[in-house]
């Protein structure tokens, strides 16, 4: 079913606004997307029953963008005319996980290093604090995006106060790829993550708090801890990286 001039003209703005970038092969009934930063293609097309039809090159749990949109058998997000503009805050969504997936903050990250090659900073001190703070800023960009700007536990919103926290601490980490896994840690706030850096917290593959003994009950509401604290979700990427932090780092 043909697309509308002016219904190819909302799509197209809401792909933009979103961060996505228009394909130029096209079809009546149908806008294509693309992104040059993490390679990902989007279409959207409208279908016999006046509906629009969302596809994602890769599949994203649905539940991590908009769980009041329906899902096609085929995986396809339907949105219905009165519900088009739902379509700007799913692709915005897509964008940030897209963004965020593993292998997206390496690539950038061996990008960025490229830029250093004839910096005369190779094999000396200063070359390894680049590739450090390199590094960790991608994984915060990463984080922020995967956690949609909130934090894991609290969903606190105040950039500010978050802290992008590794499950497997950088040092111990036996590549960048491990270093940089959106899966090996958690945007969380300031006392969160230092807790959770130094072991007095973490977390079940269930996503529930776990609370070290060597803190008192006392110590508890002080630091904002409560033994109902839980992540917002948890994947199969976090698991063995939530274990590492159960053995080596969590005081038990």
């Amino acid at each position: 079913m043909s697309l509308t001039t002016v219904e190819r003209t909302i799509l197209e703005k809401y792909a933009r606004d979103a961060g996505w970038e228009i394909a130029a092969e096209t079809s009546e009934g149908s806008v294509k997307l693309f992104s040059s930063f993490f390679g990902e293609t989007a279409r959207i097309q409208k279908d016999g029953q006046d509906l629009f039809n969302l596809s994602l090159s890769r599949r994203l749990d649905p539940a991590r963008l908009d769980s009041s949109v329906r899902l096609a058998s085929g995986g396809e997000f339907v949105f219905s005319h009165d519900e088009v503009y739902k379509i700007r805050a799913v692709l915005r969504r897509a964008a940030e996980l897209f963004a965020s997936l593993p292998d997206t903050p390496l690539e950038s990250y061996r990008k960025k290093l490229s830029e250093f090659s004839d910096a005369g900073i190779q094999h000396t001190e200063a070359e390894r604090l680049v590739k450090e703070r390199v590094g960790q800023d991608i994984y915060r960009d990463a984080l922020v995006n995967y956690w949609g700007g909130s934090c894991a536990v609290t969903g606190c919103m105040l950039k500010d106060a978050l802290r992008a926290s590794h499950a497997k601490p950088w040092k111990d980490c036996e590549s960048d790829a491990e270093r940089l896994n959106v899966y090996n840690g958690f945007l969380l706030t300031a006392n969160l993550d230092a807790l959770f850096d130094k072991g007095y917290i973490s977390f079940t593959d269930e996503g529930l708090i776990m609370i070290s003994s060597h803190l008192e009950p006392s110590d508890l509401s002080p630091l904002g801890l409560s033994p109902h604290l839980s992540l917002r979700w948890l994947e199969e990427g976090h698991k063995p990286f939530l274990a590492y932090h159960r053995e080596h780092v969590w005081k038990n």
